[in-house]
């Protein structure tokens, strides 16, 4: 008899604990794994940086952990909790799926977010990018370790995504004779546009980040901004790479392969010039170099090399582009491209394409047709500070 009433307790106890877990989702088919926290402790992204916190007595769900961290899913990828705060938590908690057809928000300052009872669950920074699944009226639906967590509305916005500056030439006013076009600015606006950043305290990022942000594996701060810059012109290092380089700022450089030349020329404005091998190896402190085909950037009756050729010119193209610069990242020229053409990116490696269409990236977009945002000479002060997301 007495062995029934400890059997009847401790299932009774189990659907407690099943039901007030309230949590969201578990990857793959394992059985859940959590810990219990003995006491309030910051949260870790990759960078060691510390972007949140959990609190005393709640149960999470890890995803994989070391002697040192317990690393729970948070901002929509991995973040560690000192192991030393942990203990074995309850294995009775029955995760349900989380949907993928929400939205991406940040918050806007400091705030907690709590399970549906309102227990602190986890305590985030500002302009820190959360995926909510479901919304209501008051409250975003947010992951916290396994669990359902709410973040009030008012501490909350919609995320517009990540901002990729896409820039070309860049001359001084007084050398440009012959270049006075939507894709040539001044050394001063550029000056400008990097002390705009300083100031709005920027973090530019690498492809790869932006890649990992994209399959969820990165956290990436509200402050994220991704700079490119087309064609491979030597006007990049004479007026961008000094600036990038003194700021401590990356960015990323898709290069023409046809016109990479073997050795440095000097400089001369009226002419349109480009990176040379030996140029590329000493400034990849700051430049990355990817892929703007080796010689298919023309435009016949309005539209792309890029689209007219067939499958094999295409693939031969790349070829010859990746023979030259190792790259897993695209820009299509003039921003045009097809289904073919993706498809072919896709089988040759490639992990992200750009176009030239106007707009953010964002969790959720198509890899291989991501928006970018044109800088140009009538892009304004202003206008250049309304592109930063945050």
């Amino acid at each position: 008899m007495k062995r029934v009433v400890i059997l009847a307790l401790f299932l009774i106890f189990a659907g407690v604990q099943q039901a007030d877990a309230n949590v969201a989702r578990v990857k793959g088919d394992r059985e859940p794994t959590f810990f219990i926290t003995q006491a309030s402790a910051p949260v870790y992204d990759e960078s060691g940086e510390i972007i949140g916190k959990v609190y005393s007595k709640q149960d999470y769900f890890y995803e994989s952990k070391t002697a040192d961290c317990y690393y729970i899913e948070i901002e929509n990828h991995l973040g560690c909790v000192p192991a030393n705060v942990t203990k074995r938590g309850s294995t009775m908690m029955v995760p349900e799926k989380l949907n993928r057809k929400g939205k991406m928000i940040y918050t806007t300052k400091r705030a907690n977010f709590t399970d549906e009872k309102g227990r602190l669950l986890y305590m985030s920074y500002a302009n820190r990018r959360h995926y909510a699944y479901k919304e209501d009226k008051k409250y975003y639906y947010v992951e916290a370790g396994g669990r359902v967590a709410l973040v009030p509305k008012t501490y909350a916005a919609v995320d517009k995504g990540v901002p990729v500056l896409m820039y070309h030439h860049i001359l001084k006013d007084s050398e440009n004779k012959n270049y006075r076009t939507s894709t040539t600015i001044t050394d001063v606006q550029f000056h400008k546009n990097i002390s705009i950043l300083k100031e709005m305290g920027a973090r530019t990022i690498t492809m790869d980040e932006l890649y990992e942000f994209l399959q969820g594996k990165r956290n990436l701060g509200k402050n994220a901004v991704v700079m490119t810059f087309d064609d491979g012109l030597l006007s990049n290092l004479i007026y961008a790479y000094p600036l990038l380089q003194s700021n401590g700022m990356q960015a990323t450089n898709f290069l023409i392969t046809s016109r990479v030349l073997d050795k440095p020329q000097q400089f001369y404005p009226d002419n349109l010039q480009f990176i040379s091998k030996e140029e590329m190896a000493w400034s990849q402190d700051v430049f990355q170099y990817e892929g703007h085909t080796h010689a298919l950037h023309q435009v016949i009756d309005g539209k792309s090399l890029v689209v007219q050729q067939t499958i094999k010119t295409l693939k031969e193209d790349l070829a010859a582009s990746q023979a030259i610069v190792p790259q897993q990242y695209f820009a299509y020229p003039f921003g045009q491209y097809n289904e073919t053409t993706k498809q072919v990116l896709k089988n040759m490696g490639y992990k992200l394409a750009f176009t030239t269409k106007t707009g953010y990236v964002k969790y959720g977009d198509d890899p291989f047709a991501l928006n970018r945002i044109g800088i140009e000479p009538k892009t304004t002060e202003q206008q250049f500070r309304q592109y930063l997301s945050y």
